[in-house]
C-alpha cells in the first residue's frame, strides 16, 4: 500500500494530476505511518529504542497532519517542507530496523533442482537422500 502510494506520488505531478498525486501521498504517508505505529506497539524493544520510535512516530504523524492541512489551505511551500520532514523521519525509522536485524548473523542458501541434486551456497553438489 505504501509502495503503491509512493509510485503514484512520484509518477503523477501535483500540478497535472492533483487528485492522483494527493491520493498517492495519502497512501504512502498514512500507510507508512500506520506500519511504524504498529512496530512501536508490537515490538518489545529496549526502553531507549522504543522511546525513540515513539517520539519519531509522534512527530512524523504531526508533520503529516500539518502537511495535509497546509496543502488543502493553499500553503504548498510550507506543506512541502512538512512533507520532507516526514520523509526524513521515515528514513530514520527504517534505519532503526538495524536494531531488530542485528541478531541475524549467517544464513545458508540452498537451491533444489528437479533432478534431485542440491547445490549449496558453497558450490558443491550433493545427492539428495
Amino acid at each position: 500500500m505504501c509502495a503503491l502510494g509512493t509510485s503514484f506520488t512520484g509518477n503523477f505531478q501535483l500540478e497535472l494530476l492533483h487528485v492522483l498525486h494527493l491520493t498517492g501521498a495519502g497512501l504512502a504517508f498514512f500507510g507508512g505511518m500506520l506500519y511504524f505505529w504498529l512496530q512501536v506497539f508490537l515490538h518489545k524493544d529496549t526502553c531507549c529504542v522504543a522511546m525513540v520510535r515513539f517520539i519519531l512516530c509522534l512527530s512524523g504523524s504531526i508533520f503529516i497532519v500539518i502537511m495535509f492541512i497546509l496543502y488543502f489551505n493553499g500553503y504548498h511551500s510550507i506543506g512541502a517542507a512538512c512533507e520532507w520532514m516526514a520523509v526524513l523521519i521515515f528514513f530514520i525509522l527504517f534505519g532503526l530496523f538495524a536494531v531488530d536485524f542485528q541478531h541475524i548473523k549467517d544464513f545458508k542458501v540452498v537451491v533444489q533442482f528437479c533432478e534431485g541434486k542440491v547445490t549449496e551456497s558453497g558450490g558443491e553438489m550433493k545427492e539428495r537422500t
